[in-house]
């Protein structure tokens, strides 16, 4: 990292009250995308500094990443680094201007930061993930036998239904996938978490649903992706999010085959 990169971490975390990590996440969601979503690590790094995009599709939050983070320069809002939650700040610093203000606290803007928060879960499993399989392939490199994860089951078997948790520690534990990474979930998830590896690249996913307000349902499919280049560095990309929704069932319909 060159020093001037640092010190625009430094000044930004001071200026915004946040930590130097959701302070690079916020520099790097201005990058050009060739940037921000090719972001390299070695074998020791954590996938977590990888820039977060914001969602994308039919379904994703009507407001735009940038924003948010425009409310979060003015002080009006705090964003976490490791999993993009929002929340405002109250009360809001008396020299904002009002009408960003307004703008912050509007249905939009409220629904917006929501449905982002909803995925908090799958943002830091995938980046935890992205860690286990990088120390996992540095140790196999150490040893002298350099080898990527195992694929995986999905965990756990079906996506679970919106605003329902499922407990399958069980599979985390005893999946032969999991296992070579040493990760688990001993809580509840929301999500259906899954590694698709091959010999010098993996992909991790994880898929949720949710029900929204209007009765339709959102599906997100998060993916972080990472391969083995020649030189047998690990690179890992930033988590790709795509949304896409269901229309709500038609009630007159099944009112009337019932």
């Amino acid at each position: 990292m060159t020093n001037k990169r640092k010190a625009n971490i430094r000044k930004v975390a001071a200026e915004l009250g946040i930590n130097r990590r959701a302070a690079a996440t916020r520099l790097d969601a201005g990058k050009p995308p060739s940037i921000a979503q090719a972001t390299k690590t070695s074998t020791s790094a954590i996938a977590a500094t990888a820039a977060y995009a914001g969602p994308r599709g039919d379904a994703a939050p009507g407001v735009p990443l940038r924003e948010l983070w425009a409310c979060a320069a003015a002080g009006l809002l705090t964003c976490d680094g490791d999993s993009c939650g929002w929340a405002p700040i109250e009360p809001p610093p008396s020299g904002a201007p009002a009408e960003l203000v307004e703008r912050s606290r509007s249905a939009p803007y409220v629904q917006a930061m929501e449905q982002n928060n909803w995925a908090t879960e799958a943002r830091y499993a995938l980046r935890q993930i992205g860690r286990d399989v990088a120390t996992a392939y540095a140790e196999s490199v150490r040893s002298g036998a350099p080898a990527l994860c195992l694929s995986t089951a999905p965990t756990p078997v079906a996506i679970p239904e919106p605003g329902e948790s499922v407990l399958a520690v069980d599979v985390f534990r005893t999946d032969p996938g999991w296992r070579s990474i040493g990760f688990t979930m001993s809580w509840p998830v929301s999500f259906q978490y899954r590694i698709e590896a091959g010999d010098r690249g993996f992909t991790a996913m994880a898929k949720g649903r949710r029900r929204e307000g209007d009765g339709r349902t959102s599906h997100v499919t998060l993916s972080l992706r990472g391969r083995i280049d020649d030189a047998g560095e690990l690179w890992t990309s930033a988590i790709d999010e795509l949304w896409t929704s269901t229309p709500q069932p038609d009630a007159a319909g099944s009112g009337a085959r019932s």
